[in-house]
């Protein structure tokens, strides 16, 4: 996919967003090529939204004002230099960001991956008490830790999981480290996935993926066949923001090169990738069938008749 040119907006380009955050996390900050969009909403109503929010609130993201890599404020003023661009949104779904976890792709069998982990070598009791605790590991540390940062960190995200298997399942370290590990091999692209991005391409519509997660997922993209289908891979570690924080969707929006008003977020929560209906995006929640996450009413919803 041929490279586009980055935005030099004075100062307010997502790639000087990217680098401050990635700069003050203390990491190399990677690269976007966006178009420049035109981007925007009435300055003064978002504004006021946004001023209304408690930035420091972690249920709007699981962590603390003092956590985040990007400051409030920083957020604020990208969204009122992002909305102050433009005069009147376009209509119609031009663009389309997924979550990644439980909507592109799902776990698969519990008991492979605890075997595959080197499972099949430890106590009955132990792996049966695994088995009772993985499939609800990150909930439990959400109810645990509601301020943890771990979706901003990879090392905070591995201690988040192999904590939980170890105090609330009796895990060995050993097992717990292994656990995490072998993660992405347990990852399973979603029923029609593969179609659905190709023929969203062949449509003209832009792509990209936000996601809150601490693991870098472009090689599990890549192996798939996906990554080159993508105009942008956006994960909260690395831009210092999670969602539901509007930031993190308004930064998608650009890093694809679409108005947030022609987007579709689509994802499984409504709390979470709902929110995106805060900055003027359409969204989608799909609903959970027998073969996983389904996606069938994406293609519709973009006007894309499917092959």
């Amino acid at each position: 996919m041929a490279a586009r040119p980055e935005s030099t907006d004075g100062g307010g380009s997502l790639t000087t967003l990217m680098h401050y955050a990635a700069s003050s996390a203390g990491r190399k900050p990677r690269s976007f090529s966006p178009r420049d969009p035109c981007l925007g909403r009435d300055a003064e109503t978002v504004d006021a939204e946004l001023s209304r929010e408690r930035f420091d609130d972690p249920s709007l993201g699981r962590y603390s004002g003092a956590d985040r890599a990007t400051p409030p404020v920083m957020a604020r003023d990208r969204v009122r230099r992002m909305t102050a661009r433009a005069e009147d949104g376009p209509v119609g779904v031009r663009g389309i960001l997924f979550d990644f976890y439980d909507t592109l792709v799902h776990r698969g069998s519990l008991a492979a991956w605890v075997a595959d982990s080197g499972g099949g070598d430890v106590a009955a009791d132990e792996r049966e008490r695994v088995l009772a605790v993985l499939p609800d590991v990150w909930a439990r540390a959400a109810a645990r830790w509601p301020g943890s940062s771990w979706d901003l960190s990879p090392s905070e995200h591995r201690r988040a999981f192999t904590r939980v298997l170890r105090e609330d399942g009796g895990c060995s370290p050993a097992l717990a480290r292994a656990l995490y590990d072998s993660m992405p091999n347990q990852w399973q692209l979603a029923q029609g996935v593969a179609p659905l991005l190709t023929e969203l391409c062949r449509n003209g519509l832009r792509i990209g993926i936000v996601s809150n997660i601490a693991i870098d997922i472009r090689p599990v993209l890549d192996q798939w066949g996906l990554l080159g289908q993508l105009d942008a891979v956006v994960l909260s570690f690395e831009v210092g923001m999670v969602k539901p924080d509007p930031a993190i969707f308004l930064l998608a929006a650009e890093a694809i090169g679409r108005h947030p008003a022609e987007c579709l977020m689509v994802g499984d929560s409504p709390a979470i990738d709902g929110a995106a209906s805060r900055v003027g995006m359409h969204s989608l929640i799909v609903p959970k069938g027998d073969a996983g996450p389904r996606l069938d009413a994406v293609a519709p919803l973009c006007g894309v008749t499917p092959t």
